[in-house]
């Protein structure tokens, strides 16, 4: 019987480092495969690369963002038929750099081009200063959706602020109610104080057109970090002290933090939401109601304009300091046609 079980012993351990043995050869040729696809994947950016006349950098703080990301392909796509490889820096990089970091790496790398989410970094503006003096080469640099002001960037892609401003405020006057009196706008932290008050100003400008009582507040929001305008945004709906009628979105993550707290809070209906941009879930929420509509700068037109900028500034030395893009409101009248676009297009992809 011992010697039976003492088989049995050693055939379970033969079983074990023969499971062993295959789970380090699969882990080993796994990583093989995968270091030669790295490889040959540098290599094909490279020589990518090298095809087109010009090598542009675009760089951002939020990569997954769907705003940016449409703004990177209406560059990439643009790029692509002028002759201008546009590279996503820094998002296959394993290390979640900076947007300074980047921008040190895209000079140090000696790109022709960059294009730029700004910010109100005054390091920032000095790194794009720095590139713009670059005297053995200098650097083209656009700044797209905010803009780094001060600095010496060659052109600046985005939408209208003011003209924001009054049409974000008509959509809230239009889903307003005869009780409706508070309407709170949130502010991006990260936009440059200017524009915030241009905004408002557009609003203001609305509101003065207007007969009514309406009560405009407004509320800064960090944005830098997802949990923090998450709470400060669950904060402000769920007292009822602070909660308005009508509450005025002015980012993305905004859109998305009002809509999950008004769900979960159980306020749909008790505060009218207006969004800034989409994804499918605030698309969705408009078709349901309970976003009353959201505003949508072309990102993809950002894209584009920010490239033919590249080109016209590295064929001419000059181009206009400040393109302005279309906005259009998306609200239930048209919602249905942009949900299925958006969901025959994830299918293609």
């Amino acid at each position: 019987m011992e010697e039976m079980g003492g088989k049995k012993d050693r055939s379970t351990l033969i079983i074990a480092l023969l499971m062993i043995a295959l789970l380090v050869s699969v882990v080993t040729v796994g990583g093989w495969y995968y270091w030669v696809w790295s490889q040959q994947r540098a290599l094909n950016d490279e020589e990518e690369a090298k095809a087109y006349t010009y090598h542009c950098a675009f760089i951002s703080s939020k990569y997954e963002d769907p705003f940016c990301a449409s703004i990177y392909e209406g560059a990439k796509m643009a790029g692509e038929q002028g002759g201008i490889y546009v590279e996503n820096y820094g998002r296959q990089l394993s290390l979640n750099y900076s947007v300074n970091e980047l921008l040190e790496m895209a000079i140090a790398a000696k790109v022709d081009a960059i294009i730029l989410e700004g910010n109100q970094d005054y390091s920032t503006a000095e790194l794009i200063n720095q590139a713009m003096d670059t005297q053995e080469q200098e650097i083209a640099v656009v700044t797209v959706a905010q803009d780094s002001v001060g600095s010496k960037r060659c052109s600046f892609i985005g939408g209208n602020k003011f003209r924001m401003g009054y049409d974000l405020c008509s959509q809230a006057l239009a889903s307003a109610d005869e009780d409706d009196q508070e309407i709170m706008v949130l502010l991006d932290h990260a936009q440059e104080t200017t524009d915030n008050n241009i905004i408002i100003s557009g609003m203001q400008k609305l509101l003065d057109e207007n007969s009514g009582n309406y009560q405009l507040d407004s509320q800064t929001i960090d944005g830098s970090e997802a949990y923090n305008a998450e709470e400060q945004i669950r904060m402000l709906i769920r007292s009822l002290k602070t909660r308005p009628d009508i509450i005025i979105c002015t980012s993305l993550r905004q859109t998305r933090s009002v809509y999950q707290s008004i769900v979960d809070l159980n306020c749909v209906g008790r505060v009218k939401v207006i969004g800034f941009y989409y994804n499918e879930a605030i698309l969705e929420a408009i078709e349901k109601g309970i976003i009353k509509s959201t505003y949508v700068i072309d990102a993809n037109e950002i894209g584009v304009q920010a490239i033919n900028s590249v080109r016209e500034y590295k064929k001419y030395g000059y181009v206009s300091d400040y393109v302005s893009v279309d906005a259009k409101i998306v609200d239930q009248q048209n919602v249905g046609k942009i949900l299925q676009e958006l969901q025959t297009g994830e299918e293609a992809e």
